[in-house]
């Protein structure tokens, strides 16, 4: 096709004229990759968000651009996802990092290079019963008698507990910019996203609850079914709830300084008891809970959204720009300072990669 032909469709395409003939004849072309990677950028990502969002509502629009994305070579598959994820602002803003030593309100703010901010990676500090600390982190590797670790994640092997001696709890501590996996004695897998921080039993009671604390933080958790444990349920503590399941996965976001304690079900069955009020979650529901008010509060959410992170991704949907900081400062072990209060109410939504460099991060969000 002539090069006369090309700019045509793509002036056509974006002033909203082109036919549905032109936009075949469009797509067709960016499939045989004619285009150089601006027109990728800037034309066929719009493109691909202005079909389905023609078409589709929001959450449908999503899915197809997902499947678009999928069918494209691996290699190029998350950093166009995030591009196109990125396209999909429902507000426009700037976001701050203070990068130079000034005076703000009277503190002063040290200079932190881009180069210094780096993306979290495996660490945690395990506490045993004893009150010995040890260091793990990715690249090197732990063991005991009853608990092994690769760096990346922690194992407990499973054995025989006399519950006359007591039972003893291990403390794992996940610091900002860090991440950590571990798998219980009893086979449940929980990872552990940054700043958070779990107290669970080196080895639980045959026949009793499962119970494991989660002190702060987030935590997803893939439980062992009652089945494989004589019928005994799997409950972990939060803050001012209780969550009961049979065998299921979830997650559970209770981190320090925030009011509001929330708990996604992906799959299976669970129950939130606050105060002796007892509701139950189905799959796709999220409760949510708040230190100064009562009652447990149910809604339908986006599941990919809510563990994204265990994937190895932020996702975001019209979420404020003080929140997505807040969380992007516990990963990469910053603090944000914002120039004027008004900034923080600014709205984002959009998909980014955990492991991209900070300066990456704050391109794709300006």
């Amino acid at each position: 096709m002539e090069p006369t032909t090309k700019n045509r469709l793509i002036v056509k395409f974006i002033n909203g004229e082109a036919s549905q003939q032109d936009l075949d004849n469009l797509e067709r072309l960016v499939r045989q990759d004619e285009f150089d990677s601006d027109f990728q950028r800037n034309v066929y990502l719009n493109y691909i968000i202005s079909l389905c969002m023609k078409e589709y509502n929001l959450y449908t629009a999503k899915n197809k651009i997902t499947a678009k994305v999928k069918a494209l070579e691996k290699k190029r598959r998350i950093v166009l996802y995030s591009k196109i994820a990125a396209v999909i602002l429902l507000t426009v803003f700037c976001s701050v990092f203070v990068f130079n030593k000034r005076e703000l309100e009277g503190k002063t703010i040290e200079l932190v290079k881009f180069s210094e901010i780096k993306p979290g990676y495996n660490k945690a500090v395990l506490t045993l019963s004893n009150g010995n600390q040890i260091v793990l982190e990715k690249g090197g590797t732990y063991s005991d008698n009853i608990v092994t670790s690769d760096g990346k994640e922690i194992i407990y092997k499973n054995k025989k507990t006399n519950p006359t001696k007591g039972i003893q709890f291990n403390e794992l501590d996940i610091p900002r910019g860090g991440e950590f996996s571990i798998k219980l004695s009893d086979g449940t897998k929980v990872w552990l996203n940054s700043e958070t921080k779990l107290r669970y039993p080196v080895q639980f009671v045959e026949g009793k609850t499962r119970e494991v604390e989660l002190l702060y933080g987030e935590a997803y958790f893939e439980v062992s079914p009652s089945t494989s444990h004589k019928g005994s349920f799997f409950r972990v503590i939060s803050q001012k709830q209780k969550v009961t399941v049979l065998g299921t996965e979830f997650n559970i976001s209770a981190f320090k300084g925030e009011d509001e304690i929330t708990t996604t079900l992906v799959n299976g069955k669970v129950t939130i008891d606050k105060n002796k009020e007892i509701r139950q979650l189905k799959p796709g529901q999220q409760s949510r809970i708040y230190k100064d008010k009562e009652g447990i509060d149910i809604y339908s959410v986006d599941v990919f959204q809510e563990i994204s992170w265990v994937k190895g991704l932020f996702s975001f949907e019209e979420i404020t720009l003080e929140k997505m900081m807040l969380e992007l400062s516990r990963w990469y072990d910053a603090e944000v300072v914002f120039e004027t209060s008004v900034k923080k109410k600014y709205q984002f939504t959009g998909v980014l990669e955990r492991t991209k460099s900070i300066e990456d991060i704050l391109k794709l969000v300006e």
